[in-house]
């Protein structure tokens, strides 16, 4: 788990979309869930069964997203009534669309779900002494987290302390 945070620290952070640095974290964090929950015991859910059923419901709120349907029910979603008349002018065929505007989109949020989930798997399965160790972890990341991003507010908007 430590190794994960500092990894997620070093390579993660980054709110743009296009950050190149998920190429490497969020496969990364699928390979960790799936190690994850090969050792995943029911006493490790046990206690933490909120927060399985919140995380549940992030992945089936943007996976509904990517859903294709019908284009008589798509066109009558609201805010589609743009996209259902440039269809309609230039005489494409009915075709079946996700309730997503931007399909890539709701994907890269799909998969950016996968970081917090291999720290909930992990985490869980943590003894309290383990727990301990890594809050010491957690907060030196977050105090060099924090006072990078304070040095790249006060400095050169192209210095050397963007990565």
């Amino acid at each position: 788990m430590a190794v994960f945070v500092v990894l997620a620290m070093l390579i993660g952070g980054g709110s743009a979309p296009d950050n190149q640095t998920f190429i490497l974290l969020r496969p990364v964090s699928i390979m960790i869930c799936c190690i994850a929950l090969w050792s995943l015991r029911r006493e490790h859910v046990a206690p933490y069964k909120v927060l399985f059923v919140f995380a549940l419901i992030f992945f089936v709120m943007v996976g509904i997203q990517l859903i294709p349907l019908p284009q008589v029910v798509w066109s009558a979603l609201p805010g589609r009534e743009l996209e259902a008349q440039i269809d309609k002018t230039a005489g494409i065929a009915p075709v079946w669309r996700p309730i997503s505007l931007v399909p890539m989109m709701t994907w890269n949020a799909l998969y950016s779900l996968f970081i917090p989930l291999a720290a909930l798997l992990i985490g869980v399965q943590l003894t309290r002494n383990e727990r301990r160790k890594l809050l010491a972890v957690l907060l030196m990341t977050g105090i060099l987290g924090g006072l990078i991003g304070l040095l790249q507010a006060i400095g050169d908007p192209n210095g050397p302390l963007y990565f």
